[in-house]
């Protein structure tokens, strides 16, 4: 099969689950207040630190085996340390309560731990079953499977709610529901696999000389992943502590609305650029990079264009009343996740050509000046303000990171030069397109208009010559997955 039918494949479950993500925000946002929604953010920030340790990154090295065995101890080893972290969870909370009070503080924390300690392991069978499942190139499956966990999380959410559970105590409860079953119900299905972990588990040695093998992973990929994981949990935590809950609450729930392109293609392309990279020659992983770019930037760039000029008046409106003032939030935050959606997949390279000590590096230093300078704008308690600054340093080291991505791997530089020109022309135009239409339609009316203007870029790009032999290259292939 292709590259460019698994990139379809895995983004329409992927994409499906972002978009029933956004279409639950108008729900979420009449159900939950923004301070609420703020600790949710929390929560769910402190849970994906905690389960960067619950595997040690081992889960991403399960994919590189050629044969099945050491992919199947990897699998174990991830499952392994998620029960150790998931215990010592258990007796940090256990301690905690009895330190407490009965009251609202004590019943809080019993289920923020609870969630917790449920969560490190179901994450880590969610990531050991995605690994196993691109692995052998069910990238469907794997769409399918976020798909279901995101559907059965929102569900429960609102179902919680609904019966008279308290914000924060029902975000949390389908939350961690959600992750529970939705995982359980592909994991069930795979008894093979299950019964081969069961029987690697038992062989300790086996567990210890795959660990070493793969020790560029825990030993790079483990601060790499904790570095990237802080970096947006600690810009939560500057910006709800100096500007309050509420500006936290608008600038999570606009980064929601702003980052889901970026979601849904970096689960769509990212595991499968990975896999590609691992067993093409980079000449071709260079084209098919470049391919793959130019492709995004004809679909993402006239979005962006249209939520940077007419997305704030639409998602004050979509979120109601409570939430006013989140859509210049959304204003800011579009340009740095524009580029984020066109390039964040290429960090599996860094895992495919074993260079993760240099990922980190950039990756720490990134995260230093990205939460330095956050906060230092939000000390004056402005929100607004802080995003201003994130969103401009944020911009800047992703076209610095990207330039280095290809430099760091002898990757041609200048095969970016049309992916580049093109975002650069289409941007100018579908900017100019909507102030156009802002001025003379009212705002139904261009949506619809720039809807139209959108589909005939599209159109146009695939009708012509190099668009064509864009697609074609990454759907010609076929063969082994990948």
């Amino acid at each position: 099969m292709s590259l460019g039918s698994h990139i379809v494949r895995l983004t329409a479950g992927n994409g499906s689950a972002q978009f029933l993500q956004l279409l639950s925000l108008p729900l979420i946002s009449r159900l939950f207040a923004p301070d609420e929604f703020g600790l949710y953010v929390l929560f769910a920030g402190a849970l994906a630190v905690l389960s960067v340790f619950a595997g040690l990154r081992y889960d991403s090295a399960i994919i590189l085996p050629r044969r099945d065995a050491p992919a199947v101890a990897l699998a174990a080893l991830v499952l392994a340390i998620a029960l150790a972290a998931s215990t010592v969870a258990g007796l940090g909370t256990l301690v905690a309560t009895r330190f407490l009070a009965p009251g609202t503080s004590r019943q809080i924390v019993a289920i923020v731990g609870a969630g917790v300690v449920l969560s490190l392991v179901t994450g880590a069978v969610q990531r050991v079953v995605t690994a196993w499942l691109s692995r052998s190139g069910r990238f469907g499956s794997v769409g399918l499977l976020q798909l279901l966990v995101v559907a059965t999380i929102v569900g429960l959410q609102v179902s919680l709610a609904a019966v008279g559970v308290s914000g924060l105590i029902a975000l949390i409860l389908g939350h961690v529901g959600g992750l529970l079953l939705g995982t359980a119900a592909f994991a069930m299905r795979m008894g093979e696999l299950r019964r081969r972990i069961a029987v690697s588990l038992r062989r300790p040695r086996q567990l210890a000389t795959v660990a070493r093998r793969y020790s560029r992973f825990p030993k790079f990929m483990l601060p790499y992943g904790l570095s990237s994981t802080l970096r947006e949990r600690l810009v939560h935590f500057v910006i709800g502590g100096l500007a309050g809950a509420g500006a936290l609450g608008q600038f999570a729930m606009a980064t929601r609305f702003a980052s889901a392109p970026n979601s849904f293609l970096y689960q769509g392309v990212s595991p499968v650029m990975y896999a590609h990279a691992a067993r093409a020659p980079r000449e071709q992983v260079a084209r098919d990079g470049a391919a793959i770019m130019e492709l995004l930037a004809v679909v993402l760039v006239p979005a962006f264009a249209f939520i940077a000029i007419d997305g704030p008046l639409w998602i004050d409106r979509f979120l109601g009343q409570a939430w006013a003032g989140t859509g210049k939030y959304l204003l800011l935050l579009s340009i740095p996740y524009l580029s984020l959606a066109l390039t964040s997949w290429l960090d599996r390279l860094f895992d495919a050509y074993g260079t993760q000590n240099r990922a980190l590096y950039l990756d720490i230093g990134f995260t230093v000046v990205l939460v330095g300078t956050t906060a230092l704008a939000a000390s004056g308690g402005d929100g607004v303000t802080a995003a201003t600054v994130f969103a401009a340093v944020f911009t800047a080291y992703e076209l610095l990171w990207t330039a280095l991505t290809y430099r760091t791997h002898d990757l041609p530089l200048s095969i970016l030069k049309r992916p580049v020109l093109i975002v650069l022309v289409l941007g100018v135009a579908c900017l100019a397109v909507m102030l156009l239409l802002k001025a003379v339609l009212p705002p139904t009316i261009r949506l619809i208009a720039f809807g139209a203007f959108a589909v005939l870029i599209v159109l146009g790009y695939l009708g012509h010559g190099a668009g064509r032999r864009r697609v074609a290259q990454l759907f010609a292939r076929s063969g082994r997955p990948v």
